[in-house]
């Protein structure tokens, strides 16, 4: 019986910790725009100091899921001009 109420204790803590540990991901979403509002399609969002990125659609959206709020992402484009 005292065997059988450690490891739902244990299961508890365990699923609670996973809990915390998901509740602070978060998924940011936006959409990227030049300086007339034209949509950037194909504008790469990368999070900071990590491999982690995305890239925007056709209409300039990008989504992306961040671990925290200390994260900050960065945005380039590479274009052609007419």
């Amino acid at each position: 019986m005292i065997r059988t109420k450690k490891s739902v204790f244990l299961l508890l803590l365990l699923y609670l910790g996973m809990h915390n540990l998901q509740a602070q991901q978060r998924v940011v979403s936006g959409k990227v725009t030049d300086s007339d509002g034209q949509d950037l399609p194909g504008a790469n969002v990368l999070i900071k100091n990590t491999n982690k990125g995305t890239i925007t659609d056709h209409e300039g959206v990008y989504e992306i899921m961040v671990s925290g709020p200390s994260d900050t992402l960065n945005f380039s484009f590479i274009g052609f001009r007419e």
